[in-house]
């Protein structure tokens, strides 16, 4: 195992994904979001291993789910993403720590890896180049976090201003996040022009 934290923040298994209420039930968002994590959580578990995989998040079911998976389980006090990993830094080894996203349906274990080995800051932005999937930084506290409105970019000028190189891994699997109905059509086509290939 490489030696690295990996933290997924899951903002809750019944309230999350709400922009997909559109789309899908509450229960299937539900099962939809428990899912996502699941194979976020092995993707990490794989490269870094159990002790060093975190599930962050403000709602205590998602912290005993994260016990009930072997990971670490941290329960936020702050309202919002980024307090939250503030409070987080003071908790962790002074090692490479990444964040990533537990929407992105296609990630797999190589991406981590590759997070996990980069130099300076890594970024892999969303579909529009405007969100942050994933994100990895040297340490806990090296610069700001900025997740939030155009966070790909602000975390490319937090990282500039604390004197870090940046590298931008924009992978094609890494692009898609599930926020909006849209994204899902984009899922569900994926997987069908997949099926088509295969029979």
């Amino acid at each position: 195992m490489i030696e690295a934290n990996v933290i997924i923040p899951v903002k809750g298994f019944d309230t999350g994904k709400s922009r997909l209420a559109a789309a899908l039930t509450d229960e299937e968002r539900a099962v939809l979001v428990r899912n996502l994590v699941k194979r976020t959580i092995g993707c990490a578990v794989a490269v870094v291993g159990r002790e060093a995989t975190y599930l962050l998040s403000p709602d205590a079911e998602v912290v005993a789910a994260a016990g009930e998976s072997g990971v670490q389980g941290l329960l936020q006090n702050g309202g919002g993403l980024n307090d939250g990993l503030d409070e987080l830094r003071r908790r962790l080894e002074p090692v490479r720590t990444v964040i990533v996203s537990a929407d992105i349906p296609h990630i797999d274990a190589r991406d981590i890896r590759a997070h996990v080995l980069i130099g300076g800051v890594g970024i892999s932005p969303d579909r529009e180049k405007m969100g942050t999937n994933v994100l990895s930084v040297p340490r806990p506290g090296t610069m700001r976090f900025r997740f939030g409105y155009d966070s790909f970019y602000e975390h490319r000028r937090a990282a500039r201003r604390a004197g870090l190189a940046v590298t931008v891994i924009d992978l094609p699997r890494l692009r898609l996040d599930l926020d909006r109905p849209r994204d899902l059509r984009r899922l569900r086509a994926h997987l069908a022009g997949m099926k088509r290939r295969t029979t």
